[in-house]
């Protein structure tokens, strides 16, 4: 019982997260019969996620308005932990869970409320429930690459935002025109929807997620994106990882369209190249084009995050596959046939781990020049 209790006051140690919670919970109870797919019982609890995450918000942002001095005294600890033997921190509690689940539930409804702003129609083909998950998971995916990187709040923002409009909407945007999907009213309105909930992740993820220090300001980040871009080898290193990109759309592409026969592989490639109304070349371009967005957007981590070749392979797999293609499916479940959205996931996955592989094969070992104080 005691430790119940303890769980309890650890999550709500302040009349922020407190009232958010409750005034949450209130507002999903009464209001879930205005959104689209709404449940009496999942809205709330939904609401109070969005609450809790609200409430740790303020509780950080409102004290240090009032008193800026103050500010290296943390109001609330979203993450508690014990120290190990070995010294270390080993995170315990349900701060680590709960931080994501609020991630997503902000997720899920910036996603819900700009369908209801730019597709009011639209928005009926929409589950809530399937959104507030595809939050969630994307909220769990960013936790092993935001908390390890000693970010400040602002450069982290920025970054977090880069990588989910780099890897998600933009990059989607660039593969439509390989197929020459037409730009109607419809896609520009998903596209925007995209683009304001990519940006209220990337708000308020720095916040819910907090690294243990804020030591890599615009100024450490920038001389190691100068090192980074101009050392010939790695500019080399990501022509090739470009063209290798395309190779890897070009063969799951085919491998899909052949249903995962390899004897009519190379016909259903030649097919897919052949496909108007693009041509072979504009196909070629913004496949590569698409590629090098994706190297650009993970340049940043790979130059901050210091991790062996099998766990760097990972935490990039993870986060290229659930922002490109696990979130997307979640979102479109309705929507696409289950044979084709099986087969853009698997395709997706293998799609992904092979160009994760090769990125932390080749950039996991650049060391440091800066090193960050303790």
């Amino acid at each position: 019982m005691q430790r119940i209790w303890a769980i309890v006051y650890l999550l709500f140690q302040n009349n922020y997260v407190r009232i958010g919670a409750v005034l949450g919970t209130a507002a999903g109870y009464w209001g879930y019969s205005w959104i689209l797919g709404g449940d009496p019982i999942l809205t709330p609890v939904v609401g109070a996620f969005l609450g809790w995450g609200i409430g740790v918000y303020w509780s950080e942002i409102f004290p240090a308005l009032q008193a800026p001095r103050s500010r290296s005294k943390p109001r609330f600890h979203v993450h508690q932990g014990a120290t190990g033997r070995c010294g270390g921190v080993n995170e315990s509690g349900l701060g680590k869970y709960v931080a994501p689940t609020a991630l997503g539930a902000a997720y899920a409804l910036a996603r819900m409320g700009l369908l209801l702003l730019f597709l009011p129609e639209q928005a009926a083909l929409f589950d809530f429930n399937l959104l507030f998950l595809a939050g969630v998971l994307l909220g769990f995916t960013l936790r092993p690459v935001v908390k390890p990187i000693f970010w400040t709040r602002s450069v982290g923002t920025v970054v977090i935002l880069l990588l989910l409009l780099g890897i998600g909407p933009t990059g989607k945007l660039l593969e439509g025109m390989v197929l020459g999907t037409p730009m109607d009213e419809v896609a520009q309105g998903l596209l925007l929807g995209e683009f304001g909930a990519a940006l209220l992740v990337a708000l308020v993820a720095p916040w819910l997620l907090p690294p243990a220090q804020r030591l890599l300001d615009w100024n450490r980040l920038g001389r190691r994106l100068r090192q980074g871009l101009l050392d010939r080898q790695r500019l080399l290193e990501m022509l090739w990882l470009g063209v290798a990109y395309v190779l890897l759309c070009l063969g799951t592409q085919a491998l899909i369209q052949a249903n995962w026969e390899l004897s009519a592989w190379w016909t259903q490639l030649q097919n897919f190249l052949q496909l108007p109304p693009t041509s072979i070349e504009v196909k070629l371009v913004f496949l590569l084009l698409r590629g090098w967005l994706l190297l650009l957007v993970l340049l940043p981590v790979c130059l901050t995050l210091t991790r062996q070749p099998l766990e760097l392979w990972i935490v990039l797999t993870s986060l290229l596959f659930v922002v490109a293609e696990f979130t997307p499916a979640f979102v479109y479940f309705q929507q696409v046939p289950p044979t084709l959205l099986f087969d853009q996931v698997s395709g997706g996955l293998i799609r992904q781990a092979i160009f994760a592989a090769l990125i932390a094969w080749r950039w996991h070992l650049e060391p440091l020049s800066e090193e960050i104080p303790k």
